[in-house]
């Protein structure tokens, strides 16, 4: 898929919104206001080097296929500068 800002033009609703999403929008209003950020994201704990404990909230199946589908739209606007992938 290639991203222009054509791409975002005829988003106007909601429902537009999800379709770019490929969701319906009925799921879209489900995870994005109906389910509480405890049920959409599942919390666990891993050691840290220097003993500590570090928690991870990582999102759920259908909220992580969301988040990958609108980096993949961002990703198509972004030209990164060659410095900006490290240090010049």
């Amino acid at each position: 898929m290639t991203n222009s800002p054509q791409t975002l033009t005829g988003v106007q609703s909601f429902a537009d919104v999800a379709n770019l999403l490929k969701v319906s929008p009925k799921q879209l209003k489900y995870l994005l206001y109906v389910i509480s950020d405890a049920h959409r994201y599942a919390a666990f704990e891993i050691r840290k080097r220097t003993g500590g404990l570090r928690t991870i909230r990582a999102p759920r199946r259908e909220l992580k296929f969301i988040q990958r589908r609108l980096a993949v739209i961002l990703n198509g606007f972004h030209s990164p500068r060659h410095c900006s992938h490290g240090f010049c």
